[in-house]
Formats: structure tokens, C-alpha cells, sequence
């Protein structure tokens, strides 16, 4: 009985906290807490016995990301399996990092987390920060499928109120749009049809040798910059049928890179987008020169070009 007095009054400590998971090895312990109002989930790594002094630090993943690595994402393949036959599929090929489910953030892609394999069977979220002298800050906390699957829930759960609002703000914003065009057609027709007739006529008596055709407005082409980047994630999926995946320039800058539909189902990247492709859905680390543009705060890869 004392014992489960024990356990209710830990979980009431953890919701009075807003933790929705907390675990603990004898070097370092992880909770996660919502933090919804900046749309993400924070990861707390913190070193045992520290009261503050010792290598803790956090973690801010992003809950909701277009075609890139997002806890959404992850808490899908948890509920629903993927998750166990990616990571199995890992431990055959050796891998002794996370290499599918990892994270980077930091303005220079400094900060990882992931999860991965642990030596000693089920997994382990693995983290990684700059510390003092360059030197490299790890913390390894081993969590079971249960441990998983709790975190998945519970974020699902909490956050599906903050879900529910930003899809009542894309709506509001999509139907405002539309309106917006719509009202904006309506004012050019309005303004064609009340242009007096005899202006009209005024037109017709003009000399034929007069007049000039009107030049057909060309659509802009959008210039493009061209970056030597490395590949930081895998290329996946956007959900709209192309591609995106993240990468870093010579000057440390990370970004994502989209690469639309209509350029691959047109052949614009060629055989070397073909080749590009098949390495970068299954490898990270890859050399590329990208030519890409800038459209909606979204780079779009217009053509590739392998790395000299």
C-alpha cells in the first residue's frame, strides 16, 4: 500500500510539474514538458546530483515541421509500429548512432537528440551539446517501448487542443484568402465594365497603324543561388510529393531544402537527381551543389550538381 501511495503522489508531483515523462540512470535523468505556447516539446537532460551546477541542458524539438524531422512524426511511428522495424532494421546494419529518428537544432546544427538502440537491449535517447573547450556533452537515457509509447500519448493527448487551434488559424487564413482574390476580381470586372463608351468608340477611330499590340506580361523565372551544401538528414517525403531534407554551407548555416513534384515528374534534375535521390533517401553527410531559390521563406531546388 505504501508503495502505491509512493507512485500516485510521484505522478501527482509530475502533472503539478507539466511533465508528461520523467526517467532516471544513475548518471543523468530525462523529463519532458510541453511547451506548446512556441509549438514545441522540451527534452531536459538533466546530470544527476548536479543541483544545477552540472552539465544539464535542454533540448527544444519542434512539434509541428513541413517534411522534417518533428515529434508528430515520431509520436506516428511509435502508436503505430514503424518505429520497432526502422530501429531493428538499424541494429542489423551496426549502426551504434541515431540515424533515422535524430534532431538538430542550434544555429549551427550543434545540438542533436535521437533515438537509438541501447548496447543493452530496447532503446535509448541519445543527446549530444557544445561543452566547455569544444569538447562534446553526451547524455544517454535508456527507455523501453512502454517508455515510449507513454511520451507518444500523453503529447498526443495534451497537444491536440494547440493542434486544434492552428488548424482553425489555417482555415480562418485560407478562407480570408480566398475572399481576398475573390473581392479583388470582383473590383477588376466592376472597373472594365463602367469605363464609358465613348472611350470605347475613341479606341475603334484610332489609325490602324497606330496602334500597338500589348506585350504579353512573361511570367518572372526565378534566379536561382548556387551553395556547395552537406546533407544533415535523409531525404524524405514532404507530403505533397516531393522531397525536402536539411543541409549545412561552408559558413555553417542550416536550412532545408525543398525539392517540388513538378520538377521531378518534369526530368529537371536529370540523372544525376536520380542519383542524388537514391544516396540521399538512405545516407547523410553527402557533398552537393545546390542551385536553389528563395520563395514564402521555403528554398526550392530548382537543379543539382554533383561536388567537385
Amino acid at each position: 500500500m505504501a508503495k502505491a501511495s509512493r507512485t500516485i503522489s510521484h505522478i501527482q508531483e509530475q502533472m503539478e510539474q507539466n511533465c508528461i515523462f520523467e526517467s532516471w540512470t544513475q548518471t543523468w535523468g530525462l523529463k519532458v514538458y510541453p511547451a506548446y505556447g512556441i509549438d514545441k516539446l522540451k527534452f531536459s537532460f538533466v546530470e544527476k546530483g548536479a543541483k544545477g551546477e552540472g552539465k544539464s541542458f535542454d533540448i527544444y524539438m519542434d512539434c509541428l515541421r513541413d517534411g522534417a524531422a518533428c515529434f508528430d512524426n515520431w509520436a506516428y511511428d511509435i502508436l503505430h509500429g514503424r518505429i520497432e522495424r526502422i530501429l531493428s532494421a538499424e541494429k542489423q546494419a551496426g549502426e551504434k548512432y541515431p540515424k533515422f529518428y535524430k534532431f538538430l537544432t542550434g544555429e549551427t546544427a550543434e545540438k542533436s537528440m535521437g533515438i537509438m538502440n541501447s548496447q543493452n537491449g530496447g532503446y535509448c535517447m541519445n543527446a549530444s551539446v557544445p561543452g566547455d573547450d569544444d569538447k562534446k556533452i553526451y547524455a544517454n537515457v535508456p527507455v523501453s517501448f512502454h517508455d515510449l509509447r507513454h511520451i507518444a500519448e500523453r503529447y498526443m493527448v495534451s497537444f491536440e487542443p494547440r493542434r486544434s487551434e492552428l488548424e482553425e488559424i489555417r482555415k480562418k487564413a485560407e478562407k480570408d484568402s480566398r475572399n481576398w482574390d475573390k473581392a479583388e476580381d470582383t473590383e477588376a470586372k466592376t472597373t472594365t465594365e463602367s469605363k464609358p463608351a465613348q472611350a470605347k468608340e475613341e479606341v475603334k477611330e484610332q489609325p490602324k497603324s497606330e496602334k500597338k499590340p500589348e506585350a504579353k506580361e512573361k511570367q518572372p523565372t526565378p534566379e536561382t543561388t548556387a551553395v556547395k551544401l552537406k546533407t544533415q538528414t535523409e531525404l524524405t517525403p514532404n507530403g505533397k510529393g516531393g522531397f525536402v531534407l536539411t543541409a549545412i554551407d561552408a559558413k555553417n548555416k542550416v536550412a532545408d531544402y525543398v525539392f517540388p513534384k513538378q520538377y521531378w515528374d518534369a526530368g529537371k534534375y536529370g540523372d544525376i537527381g536520380e542519383d542524388f535521390k537514391e544516396k540521399a533517401t538512405a545516407n547523410t553527410g553527402l557533398f552537393y551543389v545546390l542551385h536553389f531559390y528563395t520563395y514564402k521563406g521555403k528554398n526550392y531546388v530548382a537543379s543539382i550538381e554533383n561536388s567537385k
